[in-house]
């Protein structure tokens, strides 16, 4: 075996290995721009929903506007669930991104934090 055949052997399965892991990167890269832009546009769509609706309204009716003012905590009730609802499918779309690249441990961090955002959302609603 000379050495162009043994070095042959060697970085030929590097290079492959090399490219397929530069086509599932961009691969994942271009999932997440999609589901950011996707993300991004129903974040919009809720929040414009819930104006049509007139969700502050209600929202200032409940007393929650007067109990948020108490806690110094200014925000727009349709925009903050329009937020919450980009910020779970941007956390999505990295999943997806991420399992795509083989990332499993990061996946199951991603897939926790999701699994964690309900109770975060109850425990705001408890305290106000």
């Amino acid at each position: 075996m000379t050495f162009s055949d043994w070095s042959l052997l060697i970085i030929q399965p590097f290079l492959q290995q090399l490219i397929s892991f530069i086509a599932n990167l961009v691969l994942a890269i271009v999932v997440f721009i999609i589901g950011y832009l996707i993300s991004v546009g129903i974040g919009k769509l809720i929040t414009e929903i819930l104006k049509s609706i007139r969700f502050n309204k209600l929202f200032e009716k409940e007393g929650w506007r007067k109990a948020l003012q108490r806690a110094n905590v200014e925000v727009n009730p349709s925009e903050f669930i329009g937020a919450i609802f980009k910020w779970v499918f941007v956390i999505v779309s990295l999943l997806i991104a991420v399992d795509a690249l083989g990332l499993s441990s990061f996946a199951g961090f991603l897939t926790q934090v999701l699994d964690y955002v309900p109770n975060v959302i109850v425990a705001v609603l408890v305290f106000v």
